[in-house]
């Protein structure tokens, strides 16, 4: 192959590399990404360098909660959306005014306003024949009690549940996957 050939060839390929670099690859790196996130959301976990389980939140009981973890009417999950600069670069954000402190976690410090209520009081008592089997519970309405308006200060601490990659907290796994399909991409344009 002569000079102008060889450089005619590179200048050639550096084209089709910007091209897919700019315009093919940014669609590829937003569907593995999307697809990832979603995965987390099943997994119920954080796919880091090993798997990281996300901890549940235990009921007033001690139990843990029934359910999936961080999903209950799925806003979060579908609020993740991207956009692109046409230079080859994707940002990830979602919008949902909790998402970060899920993501990332933290601590709430701040005080609520408790409006003035009635509190109802009652009594719990068995009502069933004697020698039942299954003994029937009877409520009763006792008394009322009222609460007056007042404030009150409050701290949650809300556990780190990772869900979507933000920076220096990425995914090696999902690095690797990116990198994988962008020189498998990029090897098919220069074996050409």
């Amino acid at each position: 192959m002569e000079s102008r050939d060889f450089i005619r060839q590179q200048r050639r390929n550096a084209g089709l590399i910007a091209t897919y670099i700019n315009d093919i690859a940014p669609s590829m790196v937003v569907r593995k990404t999307l697809r990832f996130i979603d995965g987390n959301f099943r997994a119920q976990g954080w796919q880091g360098s090993t798997f990281q389980p996300w901890k549940n939140k235990k009921s007033n009981e001690g139990k843990k909660r029934p359910g999936r973890i961080l999903i209950i009417t799925g806003r979060l999950r579908r609020g993740v959306n991207y956009t692109t600069n046409g230079r080859g670069e994707v940002r990830f954000y979602n919008n949902v005014k909790y998402a970060q402190i899920h993501n990332q976690g933290g601590t709430i410090d701040t005080t609520a306003h408790v409006r003035a209520f009635s509190r109802r009081r009652f009594y719990v008592d068995e009502a069933s024949a004697p020698g039942a089997r299954k003994p029937k519970m009877v409520k009763t309405h006792v008394g009322d009690s009222q609460v007056k308006a007042h404030t009150r200060k409050m701290k949650i601490v809300i556990p780190q549940r990772q869900f979507m990659p933000y920076e220096d907290h990425n995914s090696p796994v999902l690095d690797a996957s990116i990198t994988r399909e962008l020189t498998r991409e990029i090897n098919k344009i220069l074996n050409r």
